[in-house]
């Protein structure tokens, strides 16, 4: 009884301390008080208060954030290579080490990475081993992406989770994969690795963390012909999880649901694709540079879609096909004001299995996406997240795709989002 009742006190502790954290002003943007001007950057803010004065190395850092808001990786990466290797300052060698880092993969520059990683040490080894994947990937033939059209229709379901599903060939064996833009690499179940004869390029183990921040080993692997409808990836680096490791407990029911593999961002990156939710149809295009399109999508380590509270603050999210509910991050809360905030205990389902995590829910957050209105209810913070530079507010997942067709441009960097009819 007495334990029950030290639970009630501390519960309401805690509510009366979440109500005096809570703005009564709910939508109206916070007052930003940065703490330094590398917070002021993560944060993408670039109208510097006057007391942070940008020395040259920080202002061409600045620059480098500019171009990959422009979908201009390449440019991007050349400043971001000179920050890297003639900086003296260790704050600015790291965060430039770590911008560089995700523009080389998104080139799949894999031995460039190498070059890199040996200027800091000798050893390949890291504690997740992932080097040694980078290595093996380093050492095959150049991908190469034949098309046999410039656009074409491929049919879609959707997963229980409502992530879609595209029917493919591997190595000239039909599956079903997951269309997930939170996976960096396209993923293979073993089970259906052997099927295909694909061989992994190691069997020392790397691990990956997943969207529940739970590492599972996998091997570095190359499918020689992946196809997708009229086009066909040949050398596709991919990685080979265990099978027991992509079954998902279906929600509120203690049945599986088997995942043959998933398409990952490192092919969605090629791709100008458009995936309507509501008539189980994807459109495939030949991705073309064109500069009349919005600057409103980019890639640093995550898809990220440049989003806007009905107020006009600039929001980070992310963007996870693979992830049932929509989050936010604490990041948020520092930016906006929101009333009734409560706490639960929330379940995460990735690859890997479940895991509980203690929420800040916020009732109802409004945001603007491709210039249109959307409310989500009850959403909460995640679990913790990887430490990317962008200090990103959210992820949207299947919940506010659902019964919508998007567009996913990486090349222009444009996203486009409309409720279906």
């Amino acid at each position: 009884m007495l334990v029950r009742v030290a639970i009630y006190i501390i519960l309401i502790f805690l509510l009366v301390q979440c109500s005096k954290n809570i703005g009564k002003d709910y939508g109206k943007p916070k007052q930003l008080d940065y703490v330094s001007v590398w917070e002021q950057m993560r944060n993408l803010d670039f109208d510097f208060k006057e007391s942070f004065v940008l020395n040259a190395e920080q202002k061409n850092f600045v620059e480098v954030l500019k171009l990959i808001l422009d979908s201009d990786y390449n440019q991007a990466q050349e400043i971001a290579n000179d920050l890297y290797y003639f900086t003296n300052d260790s704050t600015m060698k790291y965060y430039s080490n770590q911008v560089l880092t995700d523009l080389l993969y998104y080139e799949s520059n894999w031995s460039k990475i190498l070059d890199n990683y040996k200027f800091h040490t000798k050893a390949l080894e890291d504690d997740d081993n992932i080097m040694i994947s980078v290595e093996a990937f380093s050492q095959q033939l150049k991908e190469e992406y034949v098309w046999a059209a410039d656009s074409f229709k491929v049919h879609t379901i959707q997963s229980v989770s409502g992530a879609p599903i595209i029917e493919v060939k591997v190595n000239g064996s039909s599956f079903w994969f997951w269309v997930d833009t939170g996976a960096n690499y396209s993923v293979i179940a073993s089970d259906a690795a052997d099927i295909c004869n694909i061989i992994p390029l190691t069997f020392e183990r790397s691990k990956a963390l997943t969207a529940t921040q739970m590492k599972v080993n996998y091997l570095p692997a190359v499918i020689d012909e992946f196809q997708l409808g009229d086009l066909t990836v040949k050398n596709h680096p991919t990685i080979i999880l265990n099978d027991f490791d992509l079954r998902f407990r279906i929600f509120g029911s203690n049945r599986l649901t088997k995942i043959d593999g998933i398409i990952g961002w490192k092919l969605l990156q090629n791709l100008d694709i458009t995936l309507n939710y509501s008539n189980n149809n994807t459109i495939i295009r030949k991705p073309v540079k064109v500069d009349s399109l919005n600057n409103n999508f980019f890639w640093l380590g995550i898809p990220i879609l440049r989003l806007k509270s009905p107020t006009g603050r600039e929001l980070f999210f992310g963007l996870d096909t693979g992830m049932e509910k929509s989050i936010i991050t604490d990041n948020i809360l520092e930016k906006l004001y929101f009333d009734n905030v409560y706490w639960i205990t929330r379940e995460e389902i990735s690859a890997g299995g479940a895991l509980y995590n203690f929420a800040d829910v916020v009732p109802q957050l409004d945001i603007i996406i491709d210039n249109k209105p959307i409310r989500i209810k009850d959403v909460g913070t995640g679990g913790k997240m990887k430490n990317y530079f962008v200090r990103i507010d959210g992820i949207i997942g299947s919940d506010v795709l659902l019964n919508s067709i998007i567009r996913l441009d990486c090349t222009n960097g444009y996203f486009s989002y409309e409720l279906s009819e």
